[in-house]
């Protein structure tokens, strides 16, 4: 396909139709370019959610080759849609697709192996995946790269509605990661009920001896697990077989208890050492030799030595510098010499090419300690790592930043460094190493530097790693998230991972302890996916920092949407079970092995730790709170006693009624007296428990804050409305108008009141949605 028109690419980015729309009208093919990845600019709306900018391609395309476009990753546009975690979008692209019985598109799984399905079950995307189950059930077979089956993804998150309807699906897969099966899922996720839809199916029966990979059948984790009902319903089964030996010889009946928190020690420390080789390739630097500057001679001209390593004589060479040794002459002196183009015998050598002879030089110098001499530039500026570089001797350029990493600061007359001439031709080790010294020169000609070199040359993902380590995930080791954000606004789909899938960035950021990185990396659309990937050792970003036992990339990394705790890692633990017992105590956290299968125990410790420590500061807030409360309630207890004897149109004066109020038929003004009195009443009541409040029981405390607030808020709005009533008793024979607009006002402002202070919460219920969970303020 066409490379993509830079102006589509930046409407698909943004979600601007109307530009689409005029880029279609002048050029009808353009929407089938696509980027270096291979996005479409559907494929780029789906990732970034802009359903109308996706609904108007459709509009201007009705081919199915938009539909069916793969990327690099696999993904069709209906799949990126999914794996970024937009539903409705996702859902639309998925009826375009039935609509033109696209089935290959609906079945297209990603380079790891994740269809739709497996996307949509793992995001919570409840609805979307039994639309997809309905559209096309042959989804429910397909297995991705850990052998993950959407049955088992959906019975180890406990959705019983999406299980049970792929439990319909004849021959849906039931596999899962680490030799587990959808039965072991069913256990560990502590849902009885599933156990027993299961196996109800005689097609599922083998299921109930079959051996994970740790050796264990759904039996003996159900016994480790001291789950008794789940231990009934498999024994009734008629096919189970208690008989049946974990790796440790033993049958279900003598697994211990403990036997999780042995696994879970041995775990932690062979992940501790992964760690730690992670690390030490990062902090190993470069080799400094500890090269001594020399003082050779350059007014003597010696071109015998100068003319054998221009032709390349390397035994002519090797036989001078031995003579000079056996007779104790200079070496020093022959082998910094300079001819007339500035040149030593070592520059003279890399220039025209010959690289061992070089080899041989160099060693020569480092020996007689020559850091001068291998530090000279040609009158041109080059060195000898400049002409090493661009002639391809790769091996030699990396012996001369070994023996002097000061060469790799020097720039020629055309302000090129020796890292810009590496880029240039794609040598990924040799700028590895470059980038490994501190102040290494990157600028190039015409004021190009090192990263417009990596951009120019094509280098697939702008790979500058021998092990294909990207720019980006450099970054990520180094926590340069400036360099990040800059990096992903100009090539925003730059590679994330390894060459080899082993690491990602996300990763990288994380075993880094970057916070702001991290957040940076979960609020790009691009990399969100990222969340739930796994590494080398088979664990995602949740495992190491809970083993690193980092409290803010706990919480960071458990606020994204799509975070997964129930993953398992190579051993088949959840991140819950991978903290080590000696560091336990810094985030009094105590992993519960029967309710691994979601954030149970991280919720049910943190909120156990706010409640400790409010509870010591809570008698100190509720005096507070007592005062203000108090003193309020005294003022509305004045003014409203004071009112009561201040009526509204007076007292009568006339023979037989004397003293008695004027307006005393009135109905208006009998609500007046009765909400005047509650508000007095309430106010009274609510200053004389101030005074009695007993501090030393928090429990009274808890329960005197709740009842007061209650009181005080009749009080408010009693003694509005004995205001509103009392003016219209007086104004409503004349002006009713008014009397009606003062009622209005006096009843609205307790509602506004209340709208004013739960803003912030209404708020966030609006924005969150189904997602809004009261107990977690609760916690709070």
């Amino acid at each position: 396909m066409a490379t993509m028109d830079r102006r589509l690419l930046k409407a698909a980015t943004s979600g601007d139709a109307a530009s689409l729309k005029h880029l279609a009208s002048q050029e009808p093919g353009v929407l089938l370019g696509t980027t270096p990845p291979g996005n479409t600019c559907l494929h780029i709306s789906s990732i970034q959610g802009h359903d109308e900018f996706s609904e108007s391609i459709l509009a201007l395309d009705q081919s199915p080759a938009l539909h069916s476009a793969v990327n690099k990753d696999g993904e069709t546009p209906m799949l990126a849609a999914v794996a970024r975690g937009h539903a409705s979008l996702a859902s639309a692209l998925l009826r375009r697709c039935i609509e033109r019985q696209l089935c290959e598109a609906i079945l297209k799984q990603d380079r790891h192996g994740c269809n739709a399905l497996h996307h949509a079950v793992s995001r919570g995307h409840t609805k979307l995946a039994l639309e997809l189950v309905e559209a096309e059930p042959a989804l429910s077979r397909a297995v991705n790269g850990r052998s993950e089956s959407p049955l088992f993804i959906a019975a180890m998150r406990n959705f019983t509605e999406v299980s049970d309807k792929l439990l319909e699906v004849p021959d849906s897969a039931h596999s899962g990661a680490f030799g587990f099966n959808v039965l072991h899922a069913a256990v560990r996720s502590g849902n009885l009920e599933f156990v027993r839809s299961i196996l109800v199916f005689q097609q599922l029966g083998h299921l109930i001896n079959m051996l994970n990979g740790s050796g264990e059948t759904a039996l003996h984790l159900a016994a480790r697990n001291c789950k008794p009902d789940m231990v009934a319903a498999l024994q009734i089964h008629q096919g189970i077989d208690v008989t049946v030996l974990n790796n440790a010889g033993d049958p279900a009946s003598r697994v211990l208890a403990d036997a999780a928190n042995q696994t879970k020690a041995l775990v932690s420390r062979f992940n501790s050492n992964r760690v730690r080789q992670l690390r030490g390739n990062e902090a190993h630097g470069p080799a400094n030799p500890g090269v001594a500057a020399g003082n050779p001679s350059s007014g003597e001209h010696l071109p015998p030595l100068h003319i054998a390593c221009t032709h390349g004589h390397e035994r002519f060479c090797r036989d001078v510098v031995l003579a000079l040794t056996d007779h104790q002459s200079p070496a020093a002196t022959l082998l910094g010499a300079v001819n007339a183009d500035s040149e030593t015998p070592l520059l003279a050598a890399v220039t025209s090419g010959h690289a061992s002879l070089a080899s041989f030089i160099l060693r020569c110098c480092r020996d007689e300690q020559l850091g001068e001499a291998i530090l000279a530039q040609d009158r041109r500026g080059f060195n000898a790592l400049h002409h090493a570089i661009r002639s391809g001797h790769r091996k030699l350029a990396l012996e001369l930043i070994d023996a002097e990493p000061g060469l790799s600061r020097a720039v020629n007359q055309y302000d090129e460094s020796p890292m810009f001439i590496a880029v240039m031709r794609n040598y990924a080790d040799v700028s590895e190493k470059l980038l490994e010294i501190p102040d290494s020169a990157h600028g190039g000609a015409y004021g190009y530097n090192a990263l417009h070199a990596a951009v120019r040359s094509g280098n697939p993902g702008y790979v500058i790693d021998s092990e294909g380590r990207p720019i980006l995930a450099s970054a990520a080791s180094r926590g340069y998230v400036g360099a990040a954000r800059e990096l992903l606004k100009h090539c925003p789909h730059a590679p994330y991972a390894d060459a080899d899938g082993t690491i990602t960035c996300l990763h990288q950021a994380v075993l880094g302890g970057h916070i702001e990185l991290l957040q940076f990396f979960l609020g790009s659309k691009h990399l969100g996916k990222l969340v739930n990937m796994r590494d080398v050792v088979n664990e995602t970003p949740l495992h190491d920092a809970v083993r690193n036992c980092n409290p803010k990339i706990v919480g960071a990394l458990l606020l994204h949407p799509d975070t997964d705790v129930t993953m398992l890692n190579g051993s088949g633990n959840p991140a819950t079970w991978v903290l080590p017992d000696d560091d336990a105590k810094t985030l009094n956290w105590e992993p519960d092995p029967d309710a691994a299968n979601d954030t149970y125990n991280l919720h049910k410790q943190m909120k156990d730790r706010v409640t400790s420590e409010s509870k010591k500061d809570i008698k100190e807030l509720t005096q507070t709170y007592t005062s203000n409360t108090s003193l309020v309630a005294i003022l509305i207890a004045t003014i409203t006693f004071a009112a009561a004897f201040t009526l509204p149109g007076g007292y009568s004066n006339d023979a037989g009624s004397e003293g008695l109020p004027i307006m005393g038929r009135k109905v208006a003004f009998q609500a007046f007296l009765i909400s005047d009195s509650l508000a007095m009443f309430s106010s009274m009541a609510v200053a004389f428990i101030s005074i009695m409040a007993r501090w030393e029981d928090f429990e009274f405390l808890l329960y005197y804050r709740s009842f007061t607030k209650r009181l005080m808020w009749v009080g408010y709005i009693a003694t509005t409305i004995a205001f509103a009533t009392g003016l219209y008793t007086i104004l409503a024979p004349r002006l009713l108008w008014l009397a009606i607009t003062i009622c209005l006002m006096s009843v609205l402002l307790p509602i506004l009141t209340w709208l004013l202070g739960e803003w912030p919460v209404l708020k966030l219920r609006f924005n969150l949605g189904n997602t809004f969970k009261s107990e977690l303020l609760d916690m709070v």
